[in-house]
C-alpha cells in the first residue's frame, strides 16, 4: 500500500507531508517513507509498521509531547 500522511503540529506552527510504502508477506511487515516535505529541520514524527492477526498496523511516533493530528490517505495495491 502506498500512504500519504500529513502532520501539522499546531503549537509549533510545524507542517509535514511524507510518503510511505508499505509490504507484507504475511508474516512480517517492511515501511519506507519519502518524499517528505516539512517547514521544520527534521521529521515530525518516526514512522514503523507491525502485523497484528491478520492487521497491518502503521505506526507514528510523534517527536513532541504536543497534540499532532496525523491524517492517513491509503492506496491499496494488489499484486
Amino acid at each position: 500500500a502506498k500512504y500519504f500522511i500529513s502532520a501539522p503540529d499546531a503549537t509549533n506552527s510545524r507542517y509535514e507531508v511524507v510518503e510511505a510504502n508499505v509490504i507484507h508477506d504475511g508474516t512480517t511487515a517492511y515501511i519506507t517513507t519519502f518524499g517528505s516535505v516539512s517547514d521544520h529541520g527534521t521529521g515530525l514524527a518516526t514512522y514503523s509498521v507491525g502485523i497484528s492477526g491478520n492487521d497491518v498496523q502503521v505506526k507514528v511516533t510523534n517527536i513532541t509531547n504536543n497534540s499532532t493530528v496525523f491524517k492517513f490517505q491509503r492506496i491499496a495495491i494488489d499484486i
